[in-house]
Order: structure tokens, then sequence, then C-alpha cells
């Protein structure tokens, strides 16, 4: 699957557990996508918001497969939250125009 060209602008790590847990997205240089990379070998359920109360559970998360890149258009999020049904892994959050 190929994905957009961005430019990127920034980039966070978020360690996700079997607890929610969130990130700010990088917003220098207004960014407008985020490409979420997992880089662990658990599936990892992902949700944007707009303030650091931000959670998610599995059953509303967009997944994020083991060894793959998920892209999400930002909109006024500025936030990015995590979790997986067990364990952990680490995602990479590369943010873009």
């Amino acid at each position: 699957m190929a994905f957009p060209a961005i430019a990127p602008t920034g980039q966070a790590n978020l360690a996700a557990s079997i607890v929610s847990a969130n990130v700010a997205i990088p917003l220098t240089g207004t960014p407008t996508q985020v490409l979420v990379t997992n880089l662990g070998p658990l599936v990892a359920f992902v949700l944007l918001g707009a303030s650091n109360a931000v959670s998610v559970t599995p059953d509303v998360g967009t997944p994020v497969l083991p060894y793959s890149t998920q892209v999400l258009t930002i909109g006024s999020n500025t936030y990015l939250a995590a979790v997986t049904q067990g364990n952990s892994t680490v995602l990479r959050i590369t943010a873009g125009t």
C-alpha cells in the first residue's frame, strides 16, 4: 500500500500498553497528517483528540497492525492516544504536511 507523500515536520514516540496513554502531536510547521508506525509485535488501537484527556479502548480505536503504518488526518486534534490488548508496543508518530 502506498502512503501519501508528506514533508515531515516533527516526531514523537508513544509506549502503548493495556492502559490508554497519549502524546502531543508535534505541531511545528502546522502538520495536516500523521503517520503512525507500530514498531512492535502487538496491534495498537489509536484515537485522535483535542486535549491531553483523550483516551482510547480497543472497541473505539483505529487498529495499527504490528510493524505497519497508518495515515491519519489531524484536523483540529492535538493529541494521539493508544492502547493495546496486552503487554506493550512503541508507536512512532511522524507529523507532516
